[in-house]
């Protein structure tokens, strides 16, 4: 059976990410389908979609669909404008109401489509009777909480490991930006002996100790649940963050994706039962 793909990109704040789905290949059973290929693109560089595009053709034949969502209307304007002629035009998912799932906030226009489709897709990982954590890290940390029926009811927004370190620089006088990058490699010491290092320790064990807080006190929120939430953390410093947490944080990859596929599709291929 030749593949039926499906091209899904989420444009945050400084990144667009493009994942690719088969949906020919999503088996029975599996909550989210097979993802083929990710890729990140800075939005501060000039967006090289063709390249992509005959990449991805020569790599895994001619993309069927295509879909955008994303929480910086400027960038998919902008992604839009560079779109390629061998991609289908795509379908932009900008509301709430075009997800399928239920949202207990005051203003659900306004909550970002990021993290609703984080829930999308942790809804299909959770089990019954189990609620659920999603952290997204990125330009900014969301914490977002999943009853154990499967409705998305808020939660919290921090600045991200980045945007630490930046406001630390633009606002003192001495204090160096030290970039997210400074984070990754090796292991972080607690205590600086230096300036640098102190900041290194500030900004990650930081967001380490909000991340846990945050869950810790949403989880006290779950009165009715029967198990322990799932705990998923996803975003481009996702990785480094689940390093440090450890159980019971789960890293997946670009999660917003999976929901914005399992939004397009809704379940897998014709012909499959569940």
């Amino acid at each position: 059976m030749s593949p039926d793909l499906l091209l899904t990109v989420d444009v945050g704040n400084t990144r667009a990410k493009l994942g690719l789905f088969d949906r020919n290949a999503w088996s029975p059973g599996v909550p989210l389908p097979p993802c083929l290929a990710t890729q990140a693109l800075p939005l501060a560089q000039p967006l090289e979609l063709r390249s992509v595009a005959e990449h991805l053709a020569a790599a895994h034949g001619p993309i069927l669909q295509t879909a955008v969502a994303g929480v910086n209307p400027p960038g998919i304007d902008r992604l839009l404008a560079g779109w390629p002629a061998a991609w289908p035009r795509p379908r932009r998912i900008t509301s709430h109401a075009q997800v399928e799932l239920r949202v207990d906030v005051e203003t659900p226009e306004r909550v970002g489509i990021d993290r609703l489709l984080g829930a999308v897709a942790a809804n299909r990982l959770r089990t019954a009777g189990q609620g659920a954590i999603v952290v997204d890290s990125g330009t900014a940390t969301t914490v977002n909480l999943i009853t154990p029926q499967g409705e998305f009811a808020g939660g919290a927004i921090l600045p991200g490991l980045s945007l630490c370190g930046l406001a630390l620089n633009h606002y003192t006088a001495m204090l160096p930006h030290v970039p997210a990058s400074e984070l990754v490699e090796g292991e972080i010491p607690p205590v600086g002996k230096n300036t640098w290092d102190a900041i290194r320790s500030g900004v990650l064990y930081g967001q380490v100790g909000a991340i846990r807080e945050l869950a810790n006190r949403l989880t006290s929120q779950l009165s009715d649940a029967t198990v322990d939430p799932l705990c998923l953390i996803t975003g481009g410093a996702g990785a480094l963050l689940a390093r440090y947490l450890g159980n019971p944080f789960r890293f997946e990859r670009h999660l917003p994706l999976y929901g914005l596929a399992v939004t397009i599709w809704g379940h897998p291929a014709p012909g499959h039962v569940e």
